[in-house]
Parts: C-alpha cells; sequence; structure tokens
C-alpha cells in the first residue's frame, strides 16, 4: 500500500480532496463541506466536540477531533483523519496530518508522498539545505539545494519535489501565495527598504522568523500570533504575512509592499529512496501528475492570479512589481 499525507484542516485540506476527488472520479463533496464548516463550529469542550463528531452522518469513519493549536483558546476540531483509495490501478491510502508533519513523515520514512506548501517545506526542512542557499525563493531550486557535506557534519534527506500540486481554492485560482511586508501605515518603497536593512523590529509570524532572518539579517524579528493585528496596534511598524487573494488585507485596510520574500504553492513532495525502488509509488506519482515549474498550466495559473491579487488590492499594493517578475525566467 501507497501512503499519502495531506494537511487535515484548512483550504489546502479541501483543495487536496478535491484534486484526489477528479483523480478518482469519487464525490467527496460531504467531507469536504463537514470539513468547511469545522472551524466554525468548533469548542473548548471535548464533550461537546464528541457530541458534534458523532452527529456525522455519512462517513464519520474518516473524520477525526484535534486541537487548533494556531488558536489561543485551542479548540477542538473536526479534522481529516484518512481514506482508502485507487489510484492508477494502486492502492493508497491517504492520511491527514498537522501541515508541518507532512514532509516530516516523509523525513521520517513512514510516508510515500505528501502534499505541502513551499513555505512548510522551508520552515521543516531549512537545516538540511545548504547553508550557503537557505534563502531559497523558488520551489525548483530545491532538489539541488537538499543535502550537504562540510569538515563538521553530513546532512541529507530522501526528500524530493515532484511538482506543483496544482491545487485550486473555491475561486478557481491556483493556491499561490506571497510573504509580502504589510504595514497599516502607506509607506514609500524607499521607507521599506531602509527598515528592512537596519534592526528594525518586524512582526512576524513565529514560524516564518528563521526564514525571513535568512532573507533580511539586520531586522530585528518579532514573533507575533498575529501579524496583521500587531501592526495594526502598534503605528509606524511592518510586518511580514502570508496573502493568498488579499481579501483580509483589503478589508482591515493595510498595505503590502514591493516583492514578496516568496511565492508558495501545494507542492507534491514524495521519498526519493522508495520512488527507485517501488513501481507502485511511481505509478501513483504519474497518475497524480504534478506540474513542472515552467509548465504553460502553471505560469498561466500564475498570471492569473498576480490579475486577481492586483485588481483586489488596487493602490493598497504600494511598488507593485511587473508580472515579470513572477514568471520563470
Amino acid at each position: 500500500m501507497i501512503t499519502g499525507i495531506i494537511p487535515q484542516t484548512g483550504r489546502q485540506c479541501y483543495a487536496a480532496l478535491n484534486k484526489f476527488s477528479q483523480l478518482t472520479n469519487n464525490d467527496f463533496t460531504h467531507a469536504i463541506n463537514i470539513l468547511n464548516q469545522s472551524k466554525s463550529i468548533s469548542t473548548s469542550s471535548l464533550n461537546e466536540s464528541h457530541k458534534k463528531l458523532s452527529g456525522i452522518s455519512e462517513n464519520q469513519n474518516i473524520f477525526t477531533l484535534r486541537p487548533d493549536r494556531k488558536r489561543s483558546d485551542r479548540p477542538y476540531r473536526i479534522a481529516f483523519l484518512g481514506m482508502d483509495m485507487n489510484l492508477n490501478g494502486i492502492n493508497v491510502r491517504i492520511e491527514g496530518d498537522e501541515p508541518h508533519n507532512c514532509s516530516s513523515l516523509i523525513r521520517l520514512s513512514l510516508a510515500h508522498f505528501a502534499i505541502v506548501g513551499f513555505d512548510e517545506l522551508l520552515v521543516m526542512m531549512g537545516t538540511y539545505l545548504n547553508p550557503h542557499k537557505r534563502n531559497l525563493k523558488d520551489w525548483n531550486l530545491f532538489n539541488d539545494s537538499i543535502g550537504y557535506q562540510d569538515e563538521n557534519h553530513t546532512t541529507s534527506t530522501d526528500i524530493r519535489i515532484a511538482g506543483s500540486a496544482e491545487l485550486m481554492n473555491s475561486s478557481g485560482l491556483q493556491d499561490f501565495v506571497g510573504l509580502f511586508p504589510i504595514s497599516a501605515n502607506p509607506f514609500t518603497m524607499d521607507q521599506i527598504t531602509e527598515k528592512l536593512n537596519t534592526k528594525s523590529k518586524v512582526f512576524i509570524n513565529g514560524r516564518y522568523e528563521g526564514i525571513i532572518s535568512n532573507y533580511y539579517e539586520q531586522i530585528i524579528p518579532e514573533p507575533v500570533s498575529n501579524v496583521e493585528d500587531a501592526v495594526m496596534n502598534e503605528q509606524g511598524t511592518i510586518g511580514f504575512e502570508i496573502v493568498q487573494t488579499g481579501k483580509t488585507i483589503n478589508s482591515k485596510n493595510l498595505f503590502i509592499f514591493g516583492k514578496p520574500a516568496y511565492i508558495s504553492e501545494s507542492l507534491l513532495i514524495y521519498d526519493f529512496g522508495k520512488h527507485q525502488k517501488e513501481s507502485d509509488l511511481q505509478k501513483v506519482i504519474s497518475k497524480i501528475s504534478p506540474e513542472k515549474y515552467n509548465a504553460v498550466g502553471r505560469v498561466s495559473n500564475l498570471r492569473k492570479w498576480y490579475k486577481h491579487l492586483s485588481e483586489n488590492l488596487s493602490n493598497q499594493w504600494i511598488g507593485k512589481p511587473n508580472i515579470d517578475y513572477f514568471l520563470p525566467g
């Protein structure tokens, strides 16, 4: 049996299940709808959570409960547990887990493949990258940068990127996101550049602190749980935040600036060692058919995302780069 891992909640989970629904000609609409409601009906009461889980009338066995650790009260939330399916004639189990565990399970040789965001991959695999290449901004360079050897130690892992998972969100756009500088103040680009090249306090979601510190060595990172609220509460400050559609930035009257630190999207990653030996894994990867970095379809989707973000933010994107910056060279 081949085992694949996907995030057990959130938009990436819904999009992954939707992709597997299309690949297997199965209807996972009910499961996606249940998971889509899970955040709004989450509760800190374990007893109440079990009642809600027990109240699911269809395919209850594919769900479980998990604490939502990104929220301060850590409520229990209905999450995706797993399901078996057939891909290209191969029995495959798709299991749900925390997003940061998706790559870790492959590194520990406990799964064959996973769907994971490039940002999560950088966070979890940073220590396996060549120290001189840890400020990666493009995932097509990852496979050539993973693993290194110096006079002190050798680092290696079998994790490799097969390509873009090409997951689509509810708006019909591929799930690209950018990690942008944001602020409640409409700074000029010269002011932003100065802040990023001096010892300025910059709010960052804790898990991205190491990545941003690699890109901007002069700043003083300030880990917070909510970057948007932090820059709104402390005038004259900036932070780095993941931006997908710009809807939240727009609604809170914030601004994003210039080029993102990097662009992320959902990727299909796999165990290279297993892939070399197991024909079943090769068939499954072939069926999922991940997109290459410069594939026509991916480039077209990237253009659509840029256009959508530009239109949503309009003048709230200060120093907006030309579309050519985002396209493969």
